[in-house]
C-alpha cells in the first residue's frame, strides 16, 4: 500500500466575488456594494403559449381535431410556439452578457 500526505490548502478570502441568483421573474447580480435586478422573460414566452393552447382548445372536440386540418389555425398555433420559443432563446443569450459588461465594467471589487 503507498500513501502521500496531502497539505491542508491555506484559508483565503475570495476577491472580486460576484453572486448570481436565478429566479422565474428575476435575475439578481450582485456582491456587497451593489445589486442589479433584470426581469426574465419567462411570463411573456407563457403568454404565447397559452395563445396557442387555446387556440387548440377551442379548434378542438371528443371526435375531430380541426385545428390539425385547417391549416391557418395550425400555422397560427406554431407561430404562437416559435415566438415563445424564441423570447426563451434570445433571453437565454442576453443575461450572461448583462453579467460580463457588469464584472467588466468595474463593479467589482
Amino acid at each position: 500500500m503507498v500513501s502521500k500526505k496531502v497539505l491542508k490548502p491555506s484559508k483565503y478570502t475570495p476577491i472580486g466575488v460576484l453572486t448570481v441568483d436565478v429566479n422565474e421573474k428575476y435575475i439578481v447580480v450582485g456582491n456587497r456594494s451593489f445589486e442589479h435586478w433584470f426581469e426574465t422573460a419567462v411570463e411573456r414566452a407563457l403568454h404565447y403559449k397559452e395563445l396557442a393552447e387555446k387556440l387548440q382548445g377551442k379548434y378542438s372536440s371528443a371526435r375531430y381535431n380541426a385545428w390539425l386540418r385547417r391549416s391557418g389555425i395550425r400555422e397560427r398555433i406554431k407561430s404562437f410556439h416559435e415566438k415563445a420559443r424564441n423570447i426563451i432563446e434570445d433571453w437565454l443569450r442576453r443575461p450572461p452578457a448583462k453579467i460580463m459588461v457588469l464584472a467588466k465594467q468595474g463593479q467589482l471589487p
